[in-house]
């Protein structure tokens, strides 16, 4: 696992690397000296489920200068956005009854690791706590690293200054 995690972080320097000679960086030739650097932690997670495209989007339509995302690597290796070692807190998979098989004996929980990209694609991104909007709930799927990189081409790519908003990966524990 960790001769994966390694592989994984050259690719993803070197995806950001190319991102970034693309877009021949423009937004930060500009000098810094006394702004504060805004980060949007997984997306513009008050407003939408977290890690989710709506986040996402919302985050960069704000200018922030980095939008942080958390990365799992999911049963069959692939790398999703995704924060919690489980998936209770923010999905429906108490909801959908195919899973129930899945569901931890000692911890009645739902872990991340036992779930394949096939799998999390089958279940949908809820707010993590109550006081936040809910009227996005079951509408947003869980977004794949392919799929951040695709959606971040596409918004700045429609943008006047393309690369304004960067991308800060946060890799979680993957030998649990």
């Amino acid at each position: 696992m960790k001769s994966t995690c390694t592989f994984l972080a050259a690719a993803t320097f070197c995806a950001l690397e190319a991102l970034a000679l693309e877009s021949k960086a423009k937004y930060f030739e500009k000098p810094r000296k006394n702004r504060p650097i805004i980060l949007a932690h997984r997306g513009s997670s008050g407003m939408f489920p977290e890690n989710s495209e709506l986040a996402i989007r919302d985050s960069y339509a704000a200018n922030v200068n980095f939008i942080e995302v958390d990365l799992f690597i999911t049963k069959d290796g692939e790398v999703v956005l995704f924060h919690d070692d489980t998936l209770d807190a923010v999905t429906n998979v108490w909801s959908v009854d195919k899973f129930a098989n899945k569901v931890g004996f000692l911890t009645r929980t739902f872990s991340t690791y036992d779930f394949t990209l096939a799998e999390m694609k089958e279940l949908r991104l809820n707010q993590r706590y109550s006081y936040r909007d809910q009227s996005h709930n079951g509408k947003q799927q869980i977004m794949t690293l392919q799929e951040l990189w695709d959606l971040m081409r596409e918004m700045r790519q429609a943008m006047d200054e393309p690369y304004k908003v960067g991308i800060y990966l946060e890799l979680k524990d993957v030998e649990a």
